[in-house]
């Protein structure tokens, strides 16, 4: 019976340290979930708020695509002069530069024009001008098989032969064929991508389609995107416009383009976006990196203050869990802060 007791209290002992170490992990996971934040947290993430606010407002300023495409749009010129200037053209007239890099870097393709949709349409329609890897692969196709490829005005894929005239733009043997078919296509899309020289400095110019843009055109020929449709439009209709800028134009009362409005969405529209869409996210990176550095500098030097080394012959570390500034709620608290402050100036 004695034994019986004892095993009994043993058992009631281990139960009794069981309950007191589960009590004791829960205890720690619950301090372990709350916000540390105290109010010098608080103050730095409002401060943080405003300032990163303020440089959004004064700085950054609202998203403008046609300003955006506007900024592009000189860049892109002065790079073009300045490739034509490399290759022997002396002279800052876009329209001459243009004209110039053109006659040096011929391409095949350029005169299946008409087939694609005329000036206005071809450099999108014909796969060849896409800055794109489908783009170089056409570009070599059509050196090796003297055939252009693209889209028809109703989107469907089309195969067609280059004329005689371009055919002294094609390759003798196979090394010159794919040089001309990468280097001087590579070139050529440089004197596209501003406009032809009848076009550039007009109307914002022909240019070429985007990397976006351009592979968007090529999925919608295949047979799961082909029978798409945007609201009215169909996918290839709505690409077309989104190129061309009617989609993005202007309308009168009568539901008619105002004429000058149009905003083209090609090579030069996404670099303007790419550019102010890196210049919008400034504020907000700038935000997350004075909130986690003060985050971090501060609960560092609370960890030095508390380390015992100087008193005692033990070398005493930090501890990086209270020092790093990710994956804590007090930090998230922070954050949720800052960011609150910053939207309601912005």
């Amino acid at each position: 019976m004695k034994d019986i007791v004892v095993e009994v209290l043993n058992e009631s002992s281990l139960a009794s340290v069981d309950i007191q170490q589960s009590l004791f992990d829960i205890n720690q996971r619950i301090e372990q979930s709350k916000s540390k934040a105290d109010q010098w947290d608080y103050y730095l993430s409002i401060a943080s708020g405003i300032v990163c606010g303020m440089l959004d407002v004064i700085w950054v300023g609202d998203f403008d695509f046609k300003n955006a495409r506007d900024k592009s749009d000189i860049e892109i010129q002065k790079f073009v002069i300045q490739v034509a200037n490399e290759f022997g053209y002396e002279g800052n007239d876009i329209s001459k530069a243009v004209g110039f890099l053109e006659k040096m870097f011929p391409l095949a393709s350029d005169a299946s024009e008409k087939e694609f949709g005329g000036g206005l349409q071809h450099h999108f329609r014909d796969f060849a001008h896409h800055p794109t890897i489908t783009g170089l692969v056409f570009s070599l196709l059509t050196q090796f098989t003297e055939l252009s490829y693209g889209t028809n005005t109703s989107g469907d894929f089309i195969v067609v032969p280059i004329n005689d005239k371009s055919k002294q733009y094609i390759g003798t043997t196979i090394s010159e064929r794919i040089t001309r078919g990468t280097i001087i296509w590579f070139f050529h899309l440089v004197s596209d991508i501003a406009g032809s020289h009848a076009t550039v400095g007009l109307s914002g110019g022909t240019g070429i389609p985007g990397p976006i843009l351009s592979l968007a055109k090529e999925l919608s020929v295949l047979p799961i995107f082909k029978k798409m449709s945007v609201n009215e439009y169909s996918l290839s209709e709505m690409l077309s416009k989104m190129f061309n800028g009617t989609l993005f134009a202007q309308h009168d009362k009568n539901g008619k383009i105002i004429k000058g409005t149009e905003i083209k969405l090609d090579f030069r529209g996404e670099l303007g976006i790419a550019e102010a869409l890196g210049k919008q996210v400034i504020p907000v990176i700038a935000n997350e990196c004075i909130v986690r550095s003060f985050y971090f500098l501060r609960r560092l030097v609370e960890e030095l203050k508390e380390m015992k080394s100087e008193t005692t012959n033990e070398e005493i570390g930090v501890n990086w869990e209270n020092v790093k500034p990710f994956n804590n709620l007090t930090v998230d608290r922070m954050l949720t802060i800052s960011s609150c402050v910053f939207s309601v100036q912005s």
